[in-house]
């Protein structure tokens, strides 16, 4: 390897063989900043470039390995969100089965067995003896973990790194026996969300209305500028989101993601409310700009504090545990309780389609059907003698 330098920049530099043609060529990795640590990411990044590009079908590939060319490649094509995700399972997975693991000698059984002794491992470090006996029953994270290890060994076996992976159709998901979350668990009554709001500390409950006016992701909400918000058309524009994990807003999670909110009457009033608010807030704070839920030092608003105080305070006073996704799913709901269509509930929320949403959709529906059917049940139409 070599340097070259341009400017202020560095390039570390190789050469290959390429094994289809035996052509010598030149590769690099350009360095920002000509140090040790930059130099040495810029190498290991060189080196998963010039695998990549002399791959045949090896005889052997260590876990390690695969997985640093699994998170060159998505680094190229995917948002960081979903890198940063993935990089995770990845780090897991090391953990499991070891970084020297001959990735071509796995099979279902082993893969399935050291994902239940890491589950395992996971939950002894639990100090709470009930949720430390809970977590040992859990089968999410390792069916978690199974679509993870699949999708990463799809990858490899399309990018020639493994010869074979007809052992994944065994590897299935494990039956979860505890009891199924019912539909109902999945939404709030009308007065729930009172009860609720009233709860929490003023600095959320603006917050909390808003998603339950809206059925907006709660990453959708805090990137939320004043700009996003078209009063004149009463038109909310969604078309990013916040990711928590790394901190930066990005795209939204899906194509049919990127949508339009109209402002019902409710949530146009708290909107207005809330852009009067924030001029005033701003004012005092000295701040020029901000985003619609914004910190005293015109940050993002921290997803992580709000969702711990809705997590504690629905358990305190509603005796279950509500996050961000059961305010969407409440805001589905209660569109379907007033009669709307599902492709419209659908559109709304931004699902191209949703199992969830659908089976609130039907149960509310059923429920509505019921109560009609009650009102009828004792109609008397004509009184004959």
């Amino acid at each position: 390897m070599w340097t070259e330098k341009s400017g202020k920049k560095t390039r570390l530099c190789t050469t290959y063989i390429d094994p289809l043609t035996g052509e010598r060529h030149k590769i690099g990795v350009t360095i920002d900043k000509d140090t040790p640590q930059q130099r040495n990411r810029a190498k290991e990044e060189l080196d998963a470039l010039v695998i990549r590009k002399t791959s045949v079908v090896p005889a052997s590939m260590s876990f390690k390995k695969l997985t640093e060319l699994y998170k060159t490649d998505q680094a190229l094509t995917l948002k960081k969100s979903t890198c940063t995700r993935n990089e995770y399972a990845c780090k897991a997975f090391r953990k499991m089965f070891g970084d020297d693991c001959d990735v071509s000698k796995l099979t279902a059984g082993i893969v399935k067995q050291r994902m239940i002794e890491y589950r395992d491992k996971k939950a002894a470090a639990i100090k709470d003896d009930e949720r430390r006996e809970k977590a040992k029953k859990s089968v999410t994270m390792i069916n978690e973990h199974i679509t993870r290890f699949k999708a990463l060994m799809r990858w490899a076996y399309q990018n020639d790194y493994i010869a074979d992976i007809s052992y994944l159709d065994k590897l299935k998901k494990l039956k979860d026996r505890t009891k199924r979350e019912k539909v109902a668990d999945k939404f709030l009554e009308a007065d729930q969300c009172e009860i609720l709001i009233n709860a929490l500390p003023e600095r959320w409950q603006t917050l909390t209305r808003f998603m339950l006016l809206s059925g907006m992701r709660v990453g959708e909400v805090l990137a939320l500028n004043e700009s996003d918000l078209h009063m004149d058309t009463r038109e909310i524009i969604v078309n990013k989101t916040l990711d928590v994990v790394n901190g930066i807003v990005t795209d939204t999670k899906t194509l049919s993601s990127t949508r339009t909110v109209y402002m019902q009457n409710d949530l146009y009033a708290l909107c207005a409310s809330l852009i009067a608010s924030n001029k005033k807030k701003r004012k005092i704070l000295y701040i020029s700009r901000a985003p619609l839920y914004f910190t005293p030092t015109g940050a993002y608003e921290c997803y992580g504090a709000y969702n711990k105080t809705l997590r504690e305070v629905s358990e305190r006073v509603l005796g279950k545990r509500v996050t961000t996704h059961t305010l969407r799913h409440t805001h589905a709901s209660l569109l379907a309780e007033a009669g709307l269509p599902y492709d419209t509930i659908a559109r709304r929320l931004g699902h191209g389609d949703s199992r969830i949403t659908k089976e609130i959709y039907i149960h509310i529906t059923e429920k509505r059907k019921e109560r009609e059917n009650e009102l009828i049940r004792d109609v008397q139409l004509l009184n004959f003698a």
